[in-house]
C-alpha cells in the first residue's frame, strides 16, 4: 500500500505541487492533538511506567460505539510522525541509501533463513537421506548438505 503524505493545513497542497500524486486530501486534525494531548500523556506515561497494561489501554479505546477521542488523537499524532517520516526520506537521499542497503540485509537474512529452516517449529532442514538426497524436497542447498542432524527431541 502507497503512503500517503498528510497536509499541514487546509490550502497548503498547492505549495508543493511536485508531491500531488502522494498528498492526501485529508489535513492534520491539529486541534484534536491539542484537545487531547494531556490524555495522550496521561496514557503514554502509564504505559512507559508500567501501571498499565497495553491491553488494558486498547479494550477501553476500543471497545463497542464511536471511536475514543484520545485514541482518535493518538491515531492523528501517528499520521503527523508518518508524514514527518515520508518528508525526511524523501528529502535525504543518505537516509534513502541507509534504508535501502538494511532492507537489503534483511532480505537477505531472510532469504538464508528459509533455505536452512523449515516447518512450523523451524527444525533444522537436512537431506532426505544420507547419500544427499533431492535438495529440492529437502529445502537444503546443494553445498549445505552436510547439516548435522538434529537431536531427538524429549
Amino acid at each position: 500500500m502507497a503512503q500517503q503524505v498528510k497536509v499541514p493545513a487546509a490550502g497548503e497542497d498547492k505549495n508543493w505541487p511536485n508531491l500531488a500524486p502522494v498528498l492526501s486530501t485529508r489535513t492534520i486534525d491539529w486541534d484534536l492533538i491539542a484537545q487531547q494531548y494531556d490524555q495522550i500523556v496521561k496514557y503514554t506515561t502509564a504505559l512507559r511506567l508500567g501501571t498499565a497494561e497495553a491491553e488494558q489501554v486498547l479494550r477501553r479505546f476500543t471497545k463497542g460505539g464511536p471511536k475514543h477521542p484520545t485514541y482518535q488523537a493518538i491515531e492523528e499524532l501517528g499520521r503527523v510522525v508518518r508524514t514527518a517520516f515520508i518528508c525526511g526520506y524523501l528529502s535525504d537521499a543518505e537516509m534513502r541509501k541507509e534504508i535501502g542497503e538494511g532492507s537489503q540485509v534483511v532480505a537477505n537474512w531472510n532469504s538464508a533463513n528459509s533455505d536452512l529452516f523449515y516447518g512450523k517449529d523451524g527444525d533444522p532442514a537436512r537431506p532426505a537421506h544420507p547419500a544427499g538426497g533431492s535438495s529440492r524436497r529437502s529445502g537444503v542447498r546443494p553445498g549445505l548438505r552436510s547439516w548435522p542432524e538434529p537431536r531427538p527431541r524429549a
